[in-house]
């Protein structure tokens, strides 16, 4: 499996590195091509449009997939996309790519990278801040306590808060992380304060410098963007040694998330059940920005795909118990999903636990893109 997932990453980097003609989205509708270049180093990217852009990796702010925001970034995005934010929130680039195998290939790959060079980024900073002081400082003797100090941050892949474990929703600026032990909060929490567990230094020891915050977009663990076969595993091994050594282990509740989150992202086949009582096999799956559903006839490429805004999902029965007006032969195996329009979709899962866990977890999803979508509303002028 490794090896396979180190052949992806091989033939990605070889091909990179000699620079790749991609097809370009433009504001107003426009397409372009551009020759996109990796430097061997694996540090930054050059994209020649226009001129030539160097781009180091540990700028790249956010990678998105698909048409997401499509409207607000005035881009014709559609499925087969990829887009690359820099930390500025101004500088966009959108690549096409032909097929979503090719496209999650390179979302993925470069995801990895990025996520390195930002781990490099963040121990080059700390090294620096920590250098000692060339004026001499007193024995200081500070309380065995300390109170966290949280900064706003950005994370890349499903987290939650390690205070009241609730999930982290949205794409920016999901919750804040204490800079002394690392450790993650919502906002509510982080509003909150509380003693921070890390050990304090030594009476003798002068003080450091303090470390300046993380820069916007900065991830905390590599990316969880839904690995193609044999690459979660990989970057799982290769990335290992770059993840902090005591950050905390997920809780059950969380790896059953997790597991639901990276089953879905690569799709599954559910049965889903119609009026008439006949159930179709449809292909199923979950955005990387746990954003909206897509779902497809099962075994056709070309049928017609509908896309379901998780924000646009009202109420989610399990079992027999649903509204009167939901006209579906729904089961005791069944999950219905009630739309905003009064649309319903329902899907038949094998047993209670699948079925259980699929309520749970779009629920959470669900409650979470609500919460999202009320901050953003709250922040416009």
């Amino acid at each position: 499996m490794a090896d396979a997932a180190q052949q992806i990453i091989n033939a990605f980097v070889e091909g990179l590195v000699a620079g790749r003609s991609l097809p370009t989205l433009l504001p107003g509708g426009r397409t372009t091509t551009s020759k996109v270049q990796m430097d061997r180093a694996r540090t930054a990217l050059s994209i020649h449009q226009s001129g030539v852009r160097r781009v180091p990796l540990e700028t790249i702010m956010a990678i998105s997939v698909g048409a997401e925001n499509a409207e607000e970034l005035n881009l014709p995005l559609h499925d087969l996309c990829v887009t690359l934010m820099l930390d500025d929130e101004q500088t966009i680039f959108a690549f096409e790519f032909p097929d979503d195998e090719a496209r999650d290939t390179f979302a993925l790959c470069l995801g990895m990278f990025v996520d390195t060079r930002r781990s490099e980024a963040e121990e080059e900073a700390a090294a620096a801040a920590a250098a000692p002081v060339s004026m001499p400082a007193a024995p200081v003797s500070l309380p065995s306590g300390h109170v966290h100090v949280y900064t706003n941050k950005d994370f890349w892949g499903p987290t939650w808060c390690q205070v009241c474990n609730e999930f982290l929703s949205g794409m920016k600026n999901q919750g804040q992380e204490c800079q002394t032990c690392k450790q993650v909060a919502c906002h509510k929490c982080a509003a909150k304060g509380g003693a921070c567990g890390k050990t304090s230094p030594k009476a003798s020891a002068p003080p450091a410098k303090a470390v300046p915050p993380a820069p916007t977009g900065y991830p905390a663990q590599s990316s969880a963007r839904g690995a193609p076969a044999g690459l979660e595993a990989y970057q799982d091994e290769a990335m290992g040694s770059a993840r902090d050594p005591k950050k905390k282990e997920l809780t059950d509740g969380q790896k059953i998330v997790k597991r639901f989150v990276q089953k879905m992202v690569r799709g599954r086949e559910l049965k889903m059940l119609s009026t008439t009582g006949r159930s179709l096999l449809c292909f199923v799956v979950l955005d990387r920005d746990i954003r909206h559903l897509s779902i497809q006839l099962a075994g056709k490429k070309d049928a017609k795909q509908r896309f379901v805004n998780l924000k646009s999902i009202e109420q989610i029965y399990v079992g027999q118990d649903v509204a009167e007006d939901v006209e579906l032969a729904v089961t005791e195996l069944s999950v219905t999903l009630v739309l905003d329009e009064g649309q319903a979709i329902a899907f038949d899962l094998d047993n209670d636990e699948e079925r259980d866990t699929f309520a749970m977890c779009m629920q959470m999803f669900v409650d979470g893109n609500r919460k999202d979508a009320e901050r953003r509303k709250k922040k416009k002028p």
